[in-house]
């Protein structure tokens, strides 16, 4: 099963692995760290988590979006993004952000560089592809300008909302 978590450190993936072990055991793996033995135990509003010897709880609300992490030096509210939404985001480029930079929406790996330095180009045309939870995903310009820096190169590992290229107005490249 997989997750994303969007909290105080951007998009996060969670993958549980089901264990034959017995009811509850999964492998967890949070980002791109190592899996973990986990032992999960569900209950109506509240899910318990022992990850290594971490102890976890996570209340979460009637619509399961919203999930308050409690445990282990841990206090976050987080929100739970549903799978067709984060393909969405994905598909659209939503890795753009602010200013003319595109973001990288989840940790990920530089798959190819679509662009130049100095290259104008048009709202909408793909710039980069990052590799996130085994997907391929196209970030796009928001608006037209000219691409003033690349900060990655293709193979790069990425963290989520990493700047990965910056673009400029159309008239800021000399």
């Amino acid at each position: 099963m997989r997750y994303t978590i969007e909290g105080p450190d951007g998009l996060v993936p969670v993958t549980l692995t089901p264990q034959a072990e017995g009811e509850g055991a999964y492998m967890v793996q949070i980002g791109e760290a190592d899996p973990e033995p986990a032992h999960v135990h569900i209950g109506r509003t509240m899910i318990h988590v022992l990850l290594g010897h971490r102890s976890f709880s996570i209340r979460h609300g009637a619509r399961g979006k919203q999930l308050h992490v409690h445990g282990s030096g841990y206090d976050q509210v987080v929100s739970l993004i549903d799978p067709k939404v984060m393909r969405r985001r994905l598909a659209t480029g939503h890795g753009a952000g602010s200013g003319g930079v595109i973001c990288s929406p989840m940790p990920g790996k530089v798959v190819q560089i679509l662009v130049e330095v100095g290259q104008e180009i048009e709202a909408g045309q793909g710039v980069i592809i990052v590799e996130a939870m085994k997907m391929e995903n196209e970030l796009r310009a928001e608006e037209a300008g000219v691409v003033l820096a690349i900060n990655v190169a293709p193979g790069d590992l990425v963290e989520g909302q990493a700047a990965l290229i910056q673009i400029g107005p159309l008239d800021a490249e000399g």
